[in-house]
């Protein structure tokens, strides 16, 4: 391989080309003419997309009164540098509007099982858990059950909001669609989402509930969850990594059982990796939780066909525990198209090795392989 043929290379080549869509070649020269070009593109994406001046704005730095005048015609204050900003704002929309999109929800067996105790959670009326490694597409199978489920209330802990605080101003503000400020203190607003929901069948899906477990405020935060289904009966569904189930563990012999309270409460709980034997009780590689069909399929609408071996290797990714799931598949396989998708009609083993070689550092490539290549008899085994 030369070095024009490796990734990295060819990445830096398609950088340094300007989109055939750049009204402005030369930004030190900008012409009352550019700029009115630059506005007629910026009007036929605002018409396509409904996006706003505000919106757009933001998105380049600028303030939306200058956009706005800028629309209108006016060329006051620094046009100019307006101009080549929205200028490249807009070819950078336009490339990721075209880039690859390779991945499609599918109802793989992982998310069947998210969805399998969801409805045992709903049926129960208790709280429900499931966890799993990272990029198992765990929050994605969430999300199709909300959508599944009328009235269901989905919440992501956010790592900035992760606290008692932060988790009901969450709940509440897509339960009433207004801020905590309004309410003043977290005890009106805790007030407020009970009368909300106390009666309903509505399932409340909490993600990302690990988060919650970073400081001294973890144990208010997940008894605000418990309070929270006491008062409501409502169904409630976790979802996190390995380490909420830790957190819980640890809690529990530590000496005393604060929240012995919430662990009593979940009824139902799944170790999303347990079939493969990736799960948190450990054990020996089992059944893959990906199979080649599910990979073909999440690919299927990507603009390069997967070669067999291709194939075969996101599968054997997708299966190993700590390689990133489908997640770290779906970044190889986007970045793979971009390079490889002007010269080639399919995606190799050799072009998705090549990549995801780029994408780390070379140590972690190479420690990645070695345990693929230990895991090939196994999940080889198992395929068929």
């Amino acid at each position: 391989m030369n070095n024009r043929d490796k990734p990295i290379d060819r990445l830096v080549d398609q950088s340094r080309t300007l989109g055939s869509g750049r009204v402005i070649r030369d930004p030190a020269n900008v012409t009352p003419e550019q700029a009115s070009a630059v506005v007629r593109a910026y009007t036929e994406f605002q018409m396509r997309t409904r996006i706003s001046n505000a919106k757009a704005a933001r998105s380049i730095g600028a303030s939306e009164a200058a956009l706005t005048a800028m629309v209108r015609g006016e060329r006051d204050g620094n046009w100019q540098d307006l101009a080549v900003d929205l200028d490249r704002w807009l070819e950078d929309e336009l490339k990721r509007e075209n880039a690859p999109k390779p991945t499609d929800f599918v109802w793989t067996t992982v998310a069947e099982e998210v969805l399998a105790v969801a409805e045992a959670t709903i049926e129960l009326k208790t709280i429900g858990l499931v966890y799993g490694d990272t990029g198992i597409g765990k929050t994605l199978a969430l999300k199709a059950v909300a959508a599944e489920k009328p009235g269901t209330v989905f919440v992501s802990v956010e790592t900035a909001c992760a606290s008692s605080h932060g988790l009901i101003e969450a709940i509440g503000h897509e339960i009433c669609g207004t801020s905590l400020a309004k309410w003043h203190q977290s005890r009106q607003a805790l007030v407020k989402i009970k009368e909300q929901l106390k009666g309903t069948p509505r399932l409340l899906i909490i993600d990302e509930v690990h988060k919650l477990c970073s400081d001294s405020d973890s144990d208010r935060a997940l008894n605000v969850i418990r309070d929270l289904h006491d008062h409501t009966e409502i169904p409630i569904l976790l979802s996190g990594s390995t380490d909420l189930v830790a957190y819980l563990e640890r809690r529990q012999t530590g000496g005393r059982e604060p929240l012995g309270q919430i662990r009593s409460r979940i009824g139902i709980r799944r170790d999303l990796c347990e079939r493969s034997g990736g799960g948190s009780d450990g054990g020996p590689l089992g059944a893959p939780l990906f199979s080649a069909e599910e990979v073909r399929k999440v690919f299927a609408k990507s603009k390069m066909r997967l070669a067999s071996d291709a194939v075969g290797y996101l599968m054997q990714l997708a299966n190993l525990p700590g390689s990133g799931g489908l997640r770290a598949c779906r970044n190889i396989v986007v970045m793979a198209t971009k390079i490889h998708q002007s010269r080639a009609s399919e995606l190799t083993a050799d072009m998705l090795r090549s990549v995801h070689a780029m994408l780390v550092n070379r140590r972690a490539f190479e420690q990645v392989e070695a345990r693929m290549e230990e895991a090939r008899p196994v999940v080889t085994a198992k395929i068929g």
